[in-house]
């Protein structure tokens, strides 16, 4: 009898063991969200007039060339000409960059489509949203105060370096190290009214659609 109560007592210990460690299952559910995006592209592309006699310049006269800078790409962009300029002295082997001051390019707008704007330092911007074409003048001075003896015979590249960019405010400031909200509307200087406009602080459509692109982002 004491054996035989032992075992019972030993089988329910058992028993109490292997109900403590069984686990239930709790009901649950997931469910996937998926949504495919398409990224755009970002293109730029320039044709210019070529020049149609290149010998014999001198300090003192320029170069004026019309031209066309078209968004072939899929997205908004706002693009930024610098002279890229180079040349090869008269007792040098090979072409280096060009003295900004002496070989001194200039752009303006001449139509077409686009908005230009201009920042603080006097540099030009123009924006064009996918398929524009915009019509620019560009006018290479070679400036004789700052052409010595040395640029007799010398050869000029002359060049025009086109950046694109988003119109956002990250990627302006990465690309062309200005804050995007300083920008303003480009302003010629001999139109009268377009300086009358900007004096009475008009919101104009140019700067209404800088603005509506660049909050896209914030």
């Amino acid at each position: 009898m004491k054996n035989r109560k032992m075992k019972l007592i030993l089988t329910g210990l058992a028993l109490l063991v292997v109900t403590v460690g069984t686990t239930y299952a709790w009901w649950t559910a997931s469910s996937k969200v998926e949504q495919q995006v398409i990224m755009g592209n970002l293109a730029v592309t320039a044709e210019f007039e070529d020049v149609s006699d290149n010998t014999d310049f001198e300090p003192g006269l320029s170069i004026e060339q019309n031209g066309t800078v078209t968004n072939s790409g899929s997205i908004d962009a706002i693009i930024k000409i610098e002279s890229d300029s180079q040349v090869k002295l008269g007792n040098a082997a090979d072409f280096t960059k060009a003295d900004d001051e002496a070989v001194k390019l200039s752009i303006k707008p001449a139509g077409g489509a686009g908005y230009w704007y201009s920042d603080s330092a006097g540099g030009h911007y123009l924006l064009l949203s996918p398929g524009e074409v915009a019509t620019i003048n560009v006018n290479t001075d070679f400036v004789g105060e700052k052409m010595d003896a040395d640029y007799a015979n010398a050869e000029v590249k002359v060049a025009g370096n086109l950046k694109a960019t988003q119109v956002l405010e990250g990627a302006i400031k990465s690309e062309f190290g200005i804050d995007a909200e300083t920008l303003q509307e480009y302003v010629d200087p001999n139109a009268p009214a377009a300086r009358s406009l900007t004096a009475r602080g008009a919101q104009s459509e140019a700067m209404s659609t800088l603005r509506q692109l660049l909050n896209r982002g914030k």
